[in-house]
């Protein structure tokens, strides 16, 4: 098959790619490179211009030296609604274009959208929390500037754009459990599949652990500006300086901000535990990435999502109605032959459940099984 990844997030579509290679697709990764990021791309869509000037660029580019490259994949698989840097009837309109002249137009479920949104704020939702509310008591980030921003997908001009993608794409492949919640409730089950996150464990390999080393354990506590409340940086660090404050000659804590993606990766690799985010169910990229790596991660693995896929997680839980509660179990942690241990299991669950094979088949599985109104697909 010849596919086309519209946009990325996280480095999700680059990991994509490369196991769809391995199946034996043609495969192109159009993406601004998730911004600062910086993640590798085939066609870059970034904008070269601040404000109105840039996406009237990128907007003049996609219908010029761009637009042969729009046209004629068997598969376009765009990475979340907005999956470009456009304002949404920009959007709506490339994505009519990407219809007429492709096979099928799916979507990814990845990050925030008007579904995700209004699931996390449905007080009868599936969610007991979320970085909207916990037991139905809005967050702090629900009220900041930010959560109100994030809010506008509730409006109409955002939320009306959103409701076209689900009804116009041929189907909808989630990244993570979460975005499997909130999609089946707006997008009937043989248009929707579970595909979880890449993670190309050929490339990133498991470090060494030094249970002789008498360096303290470092715990990596990664960020970006701007979303430390999304994802419950201010929680998380609560935590790690507890343990700090325990262990001062056993742990050290290095915060971590905006790191471009192959730097973030070294930063990573010299860390023996990881903390992600607070308010997931499930392990998202940065744990995965860790896991793979064979480090122990505290981050969302609630029963929930075990019980979803069929088998635990090796990470420490954390629950953002208690996240003191996670300390036992970091503090078994706190030492080289215990981190040992874990590291195998949580390369092993890499490998079975995310590795950028195993993900690209389901994608591979979820196409075809579309594909009946489309006969260039095989």
């Amino acid at each position: 098959m010849k596919v086309l990844l519209l946009g990325d997030a996280s480095h999700y579509n680059r990991t994509l790619a490369e196991g769809l290679k391995r199946h034996g697709h043609e495969v192109c990764v159009a993406s601004d490179g998730s911004t600062w990021m910086n993640t590798g791309r085939d066609v870059d869509l970034s904008r070269r211009l601040p404000g109105c000037f840039g996406g009237a660029l990128l907007w003049a580019r996609l219908h010029t030296t761009l637009r042969l490259k729009l046209q004629g994949w068997d598969v376009i698989q765009l990475c979340g609604p907005t999956f470009m840097r456009l304002r949404p009837s920009r959007l709506r309109t490339l994505l009519d274009g990407l219809r007429r002249h492709n096979g099928l137009v799916c979507l990814t479920a990845i990050g925030t959208d008007t579904a995700f949104v209004n699931m996390c704020k449905d007080p009868q939702g599936p969610l007991r929390y979320s970085e909207w509310a916990i037991d139905g008591v809005p967050t702090e980030y629900a009220l900041s500037t930010r959560g109100r921003t994030v809010s506008m997908w509730q409006q109409p001009e955002l939320s009306d754009y959103a409701q076209y993608v689900y009804d116009h794409v041929d189907g909808v492949i989630t990244a993570l459990y979460e975005y499997q919640l909130s999609m089946s409730r707006v997008i009937t089950p043989e248009r929707l599949a579970y595909g979880g996150i890449p993670v190309d464990t050929d490339a990133i390999k498991p470090t060494p652990i030094d249970a002789k080393t008498n360096k303290p354990i470092s715990i990596l506590l990664p960020s970006h500006i701007g979303r430390e409340q999304e994802k419950g940086i201010p929680q998380l660090i609560r935590i790690a300086k507890v343990i700090e404050s325990e262990f001062p000659d056993k742990v050290t804590v290095l915060p971590v901000h905006n790191l471009q993606y192959a730097e973030f990766l070294k930063r990573m690799a010299r860390a023996d535990i990881v903390f992600d985010q607070l308010y997931s169910y499930t392990p998202a990229t940065t744990a995965l990435l860790a896991m793979a790596m064979g480090k122990t991660v505290v981050t969302g693995a609630e029963k929930d999502f075990n019980d979803f896929q069929g088998c635990a997680t090796p990470a420490i839980n954390i629950d953002p109605r208690r996240p003191e509660a996670a300390l036992p179990a970091i503090r078994q942690y706190l030492n080289r032959e215990a981190l040992a241990a874990n590291a195998l299991k949580a390369r092993e669950y890499v490998v079975t459940h995310n590795d950028c094979e195993v993900v690209a088949q389901r994608y591979e599985d979820f196409w075809r099984k579309i594909s009946h109104n489309n006969g260039e697909v095989s």
